[in-house]
């Protein structure tokens, strides 16, 4: 048993399985459109929300976790296989069943592909000085649901995660419980604090016309730019959708509004 629990047909969304969601970027200026670009939606292609077609809450679980943390650590330490598959598990000298749920929790956490070649991000997470943050990254991905519950999860919202996964998965209690359980194991390996992207402003250097008595020197004139050129970028979410009519609709209605 690998704790999978797939969702219901009614939760599947078949035109979202079929192609992915796009986006067109803009950039506007004072004098109009100047560049478009059309780009899949990454956001909407996260290895949980793609495989299983609904919430962004994976339910895998471990009946144990005893060996989470030296199974997660042999990927640090040991070189990457072609395949990590049942053989290789058993080669780490981890024999028990139980470990081998394992497997696809890795896939949902997107270390692995689908037939278990290692992914770019098991290859970044063998960096020990990336490996909490790689998990972290992963973890937001595939337990996103559990983020909305509060942003720096700990043992003390167990409750609340066991029943978040009993109204999204359908869960019993002792299920719930370990997928509970599994969240907050491999929480307890990563860091799931977000980095801050916002640049450094180094404060004003001392004005070289201040006197040594500290008075400070006649303010200067400030100059306008004429040539003043504002840009916008505008971010335009497609739907999921094959029916041409309704991408029609949405450029007819750019066009009149952004470039007429």
């Amino acid at each position: 048993d690998d704790g999978s629990e797939p969702c219901a047909a009614s939760d599947r969304n078949p035109a979202r399985d079929q192609i992915g969601t796009m986006r067109v970027i803009m950039s506007v200026s004072l004098r109009g459109i100047v560049g478009i670009r059309i780009l899949p939606n990454i956001a909407a292609a996260s290895p949980s929300e793609t495989r299983r077609g609904c919430s962004v809450l994976t339910s895998r679980y471990m009946n144990g976790l005893k060996n989470l943390p030296a199974i997660m650590q042999q990927i640090v330490s040991g070189a990457a296989p072609e395949k990590f598959n049942v053989e290789h598990l058993k080669g780490l000298g981890f024999k028990s069943s139980g470990d081998r749920a394992i497997i696809p929790l890795l896939k949902d956490l997107g270390f692995l592909t689908s037939d278990g070649t290692p992914t770019q991000r098991y290859l970044a997470y063998r960096d020990p000085s990336k490996s909490k943050s790689v998990l972290g990254e992963a973890l937001r991905e595939a337990y996103g649901d559990l983020f909305l519950i509060n942003d720096n999860l700990s043992q003390n919202d167990r409750v609340a995660i066991e029943g978040k996964f009993k109204s999204s998965t359908n869960s019993t209690d002792r299920v719930s419980e370990l997928q509970a359980a599994t969240f907050l194991g491999l929480l307890k390996l990563a860091d799931v604090s977000k980095q801050s992207n916002t640049p450094t402003i180094p404060a004003p250097s001392p004005d070289p016309q201040e006197d040594e008595a500290g008075v400070d020197a006649p303010p200067k004139p400030i100059v306008r730019s004429s040539s003043l050129d504002l840009r916008y970028t505008i971010e335009v979410h497609l739907p999921p959708t094959k029916d041409i009519e309704v991408f029609n609709a949405i450029f007819k209605s750019l066009k009149q509004n952004l470039m007429d």
